[in-house]
């Protein structure tokens, strides 16, 4: 089991985290915005074919948000628990949910990224 200090490490990263879902979400708004404004400016049948499916990319993303919210907290109360009670119920150890958690988070921020990129060059093409 992991001392207090590792815990606290822990219990800090994992906020971090959180912030960085919510940093997600937000960027999703804007993109979305980005996307409204699209709408207006060009209504063309491909335009709005890709609009469509930047739209169902943002909600896949938003869900999986969620999901990681969700993720990270119930870590978080496993977190709190060992350090209230001096045990790990996690089943395969506070450490390597951690890293599971963390690869959750590093594969979602991949991919949005390779959806912000995709999304920007969009954009680009029907702004200039």
């Amino acid at each position: 089991m992991s001392t207090q200090d590792e815990l606290t490490e822990l219990h800090a990263e994992q906020k971090a985290w959180q912030a960085s879902i919510s940093k997600h979400i937000e960027e999703i708004k804007t993109l979305e915005d980005q996307l409204a404004s699209i709408i207006k400016r060009k209504a063309d049948t491909d335009t709005l074919r890709h609009v469509e499916h930047f739209q169902n990319q943002f909600i896949i993303q938003r869900e999986s948000l969620d999901i990681l919210r969700h993720d990270c907290k119930q870590y978080e109360n496993e977190i709190e628990y060992i350090q209230a009670n001096a045990k790990d119920k996690t089943g395969i150890g506070i450490n390597s949910l951690h890293d599971v958690e963390q690869n959750k988070l590093s594969d979602f921020e991949n991919n949005f990224a390779n959806l912000k990129s995709e999304f920007q060059g969009f954009y680009s093409s029907i702004v200039n």
